[in-house]
């Protein structure tokens, strides 16, 4: 079969003559090279992904606008822009040593991951839609993952699904009082907050809720205003923040921080990182 990809010329081309990657491909050998890395080490933030929560929630779609690789990579960015690195994990890979764990959304989340994630010792920030099913596809009697509420302080009993065109305004502060203003849109939830309650939309529903070892985000927050949440998060689970430029970003190998910039104009790296 011969399907798109051949279009991928990567280093050679059809005829066998070299692409352009070929010499960017023989640069970057040449420079590592030079370099003494150590070997690659775990990060401080998990982030886990898991491809029956991707079909799941494209089978109960509910909004067309949930697609649930859009809120991993949305919480991926936020992490990245706060200066992190991250490790991306299956839902059955170990947990131990990380300090943070991101789960964007798994519909059904089941008591072995929860019990291991509260095991690890990391903090949790569970997006969106977690823990709303069971693992054949009913609603919970419990209304959410039982242990998942113990952990954040929140039970779902009531899901919008708002279109991505009608947002609705929301406000959050951070530790130091800061006020940050954004929109939340796609979807969100309303609850019983046994834990701290955290931000609120315009129409007064929460933002976030605390409990002794993690957080629910109640609601699809932009881009903004998921930085500055995300930012918090690692703040509590005691990993460092840096105020990245627009796109650079940076990978830990060892004592080495590894910056690569993605956008057109020359950026300077944060002084937090001397």
């Amino acid at each position: 079969p011969f399907a798109q990809e051949q279009m991928h010329a990567g280093l050679m081309l059809r005829d066998n003559s070299p692409a352009p990657g070929l010499a960017e491909a023989k640069q970057v050998n040449e420079e590592l090279a030079r370099l003494s890395l150590e070997k690659t080490t775990k990060a401080p933030i998990a982030l886990i992904h898991d491809y029956e929560a991707d079909w799941m929630s494209a089978l109960d779609g509910q909004s067309e606008d949930f697609y649930y690789l859009r809120l991993i990579l949305d919480m991926y960015r936020a992490a990245r822009q706060n200066g992190a690195s991250i490790d991306v994990l299956g839902p059955d890979d170990a947990l131990d040593g990380y300090k943070l764990i991101l789960v964007p959304s798994l519909l059904h989340i089941s008591d072995d991951l929860l019990a291991r994630i509260k095991a690890s010792g990391a903090r949790l920030l569970a997006g969106p839609r977690t823990g709303l099913k069971t693992d054949d596809f009913q609603l919970p009697s419990s209304l959410s993952a039982e242990a998942l509420q113990e952990m954040t302080g929140f039970k779902t009993t009531r899901i919008d699904a708002l279109p991505a065109r009608l947002p609705i305004a929301a406000s959050w502060q951070d530790q130091s009082g800061q006020e940050h203003h954004g929109l939340v849109s796609i979807w969100r939830e309303e609850g019983i907050i046994r834990g701290q309650a955290d931000g609120q939309c315009a129409d007064g529903m929460a933002l976030l809720s605390h409990g002794n070892q993690g957080s629910y985000l109640c609601a699809w927050p932009d881009e903004g205003l998921l930085r500055v949440i995300m930012g918090e998060a690692m703040h509590k689970a005691a990993i460092a923040c840096h105020d990245m430029p627009a796109y650079l970003r940076v990978r830990q190998r060892g004592n080495h921080p590894i910056f690569t910039h993605y956008g057109p104009e020359e950026v300077t790296i944060p002084d937090s990182f001397k």
